[in-house]
């Protein structure tokens, strides 16, 4: 009887929404004084045509998910010692939404687990939502059945405790192989058996694990994690797993202008050390974080122009000195037409609330970037692609029908205050911006 110990896993909270059909989720969770753990699951439409699964990842590095008095593996979880009460599982908060997860990973839309408290009387329903072990509600909770539940789980870990929006694919019939532009980098894969006498918990990073890198996830230098990569670095899982055979495709990200969309890729992966049930995640920018902007060449970041809070004012770079007027959030539009199907972004000053933009839509060089309210005009759509190393091009959506035309420093210049202009793309060091969350 397999049992997990105390203390050393999160709880979790968060959203999901089948992609493949009807499901959804909203940013509201349910109160303790509502006694329902996931009342944030709502009936709202899901993602036709595409196979996978959206989800709110926030499993928080605080708490545990398994104990050797309250989970057991070889009863159903409907059965009082399957997820047992009376010893102290469901006492605390974060335990029960722990709970939550167990149950919304392991049992479909439908079916729910309700356990009474037996110190207090009050009662919690645990509502399913994914099915990946829907055996588990009245019987033994097996090998694929661990294992699978393990991937859902860590998949979730979020250290930092936050909401992130996340796609995830697996071989898993539940889950299914698809590739949407919403969601265009590959975070990672997860995989392992945590519900053995020596729990294993890994991951692999995946091809863009350090891109649209959002808060408590791989990538953002996450303390406390409970997962391990086995495959040492950078310990990528195209170069240790099994990949998948889908066959959706994927951006060609190469270290020159990256015009249109290359050729068929693999989703994600179906083995990895010698698991046979992972889940890749893929993941975009969080728009509720700031991020700032660098210029790779000259290691200065991008700033409006005095602080300014006016429409108009200039886009400049200036060395980094975590003020509101260099801070910026990115809201992807989803632009899927013509050759550019890859999400184009809102890039919004968080001083001022206006967006970065070019002062027309044009395709001259030279003109400078500046700021003004969005109104969904293509020149205020910005490209945002990795180009290697961490770092990424950002090039006019509007300016781009007519070619590669990107933000780049004024004669490459290495000055504080010089100006950030629309030029013909090179792939110059002064043409390549990191984005980092802020501090």
């Amino acid at each position: 009887m397999s049992s997990l110990e105390i203390g050393r896993w999160p709880a979790l909270v968060g959203c999901v929404l089948l992609a493949a059909g009807a499901g959804g989720c909203a940013g509201t969770r349910g109160t303790e004084s509502q006694q329902s753990v996931d009342s944030d699951l709502l009936t709202t439409n899901g993602l036709p045509d595409i196979n996978g699964l959206f989800m709110s990842n926030g499993l928080f590095m605080s708490n545990g998910l398994f104990m050797s008095n309250g989970l057991f593996m070889s009863n159903g979880l409907f059965m009082s010692n399957g997820l047992f009460m009376s010893n102290g599982f469901l006492g605390t908060a974060d335990a029960r939404s722990t709970a939550s997860y167990l149950v919304r990973c392991a049992l479909p839309t439908g079916h729910s687990i309700t356990k009474t408290d037996p110190s207090t009387g009050t009662s919690y329903t645990f509502n399913g939502a994914l099915g990946l072990a829907p055996q588990w509600e009245t019987g033994t909770c097996d090998t694929h059945c661990q294992e699978i539940m393990t991937a859902c789980l860590m998949a979730h870990v979020n250290t930092t405790g936050q909401h992130i929006n996340l796609w995830l694919v697996s071989n898993d019939p539940d889950v299914g192989w698809g590739y949407t532009y919403d969601y265009p980098y590959q975070e990672g894969s997860f995989f392992g058996n945590i519900f053995t006498s020596s729990p294993q918990a890994y991951y692999c990073n995946g091809n863009d694990f350090d891109s649209g890198v959002v808060p408590g996830r791989l990538g953002s230098g996450q303390v406390g994690a409970p997962y391990a990569n086995p495959f040492g670095t950078p310990g990528l899982c195209r170069t240790s797993c099994t990949a998948s055979n889908g066959t959706a495709t994927h951006l060609d990200i190469t270290n020159s202008y990256p015009s249109v969309i290359g050729g068929m890729a693999s989703d994600g992966y179906t083995a990895c050390s010698g698991y046979s049930n992972v889940l890749t995640v893929y993941r975009n920018f969080d728009a509720p974080t700031n991020y700032k902007i660098c210029n790779r060449a000259s290691g200065l970041c991008l700033d409006v122009a005095g602080s300014s809070t006016k429409a108009g004012a200039l886009i400049a770079q200036t060395a980094y000195k975590s003020s509101a007027s260099q801070k910026f959030g990115f809201n992807a539009m989803s632009n899927t037409s013509g050759l550019y199907a890859f999400p184009t972004y809102n890039i919004v000053n968080r001083n001022s609330g206006e967006s970065l933009t070019l002062p027309k839509q044009s395709t001259a060089t030279d003109l400078q970037a500046q700021q003004s309210a969005f109104t969904k005009a293509a020149y205020q759509q910005w490209m945002v692609r990795p180009i290697g190393g961490g770092a990424y091009s950002i090039c006019n959506w509007g300016s781009n029908a007519a070619g590669g035309l990107c933000l780049g420093v004024r004669a490459a210049s290495a000055a504080s205050g010089a100006a950030v202009v629309q030029q013909s793309y090179t792939a110059a060091a002064s043409q390549q911006w990191t984005i980092a969350i802020a501090n």
